[in-house]
């Protein structure tokens, strides 16, 4: 019959009489620590994991603003009729922009009050006139009329007349601009772990 015997790589501590660790010993290219108590072996891996990586991306974007169409305005105020018994406003309106488009041409007088009002009373001067909607391409004119009898009430007059436009069609204007932005992604990374397993 033939006896085996196995031999521990174990040392007594000098003096104390208790067991020392045991050198690490190499399989398979990976480092093991023996835990002869458990039998258990401790060993690292690489383990994979996923994190959020941000980081700012440069871009063009296009900026565009929106502006009333440019024009100019001729205006003529005058009195007119029999006895000059009306006052005429005539507003010319002309776009002097690059694009066409269309405009609310107002035209009329504006009535105010001929004396100071009494003690705490006030007069309100107020507007009288028409208003037309009309297309002007670049560089057309249009012209808006309006009369007004000048006989109004014993304490009224016509103080001005008045000639305005609005632009209801708006001019786009476009710029290319480099802006930045925060992009963000997840991103496979690996980082170093302890495993246990049996010792074999």
């Amino acid at each position: 019959m033939v006896f085996l015997v196995i031999a521990f790589a174990v040392q007594p501590t000098a003096g104390t009489g208790e067991v020392a660790e045991a050198a690490p010993l190499q399989q398979g290219g990976q480092v093991q620590h023996v835990d002869y108590s458990s039998d258990r072996v401790a060993y690292e891996v690489w383990e994979p994991y996923t994190e959020q990586e941000c980081h700012l991306v440069p871009y063009t974007d296009r900026e565009c603003t929106y502006e009333d169409l440019q024009y100019t305005k001729e205006h003529e105020c005058y009195p007119s009729g029999w006895n000059q018994s009306w006052m005429v406003s005539e507003c010319t309106i002309k776009n002097s922009d690059t694009v066409g488009g269309n405009f609310i041409i107002y035209s009329g007088v504006e009535i105010s009050s001929k004396n100071d009002p009494p003690k705490g009373k006030w007069y309100k001067n107020k507007d009288v006139g028409v208003n037309e909607t009309a297309y002007l391409s670049p560089g057309s004119s249009k012209t808006v009329r309006f009369s007004q009898e000048v006989k109004l009430s014993w304490n009224t007059e016509i103080s001005s007349c008045y000639c305005y436009a609005n632009s209801i069609t708006k001019k786009q204007t476009c710029r290319e601009v480099e802006r930045t932005r925060n992009e963000c992604s997840e991103v496979t990374k690996y980082r170093k772990v302890t495993r246990y397993g049996p010792a074999e």
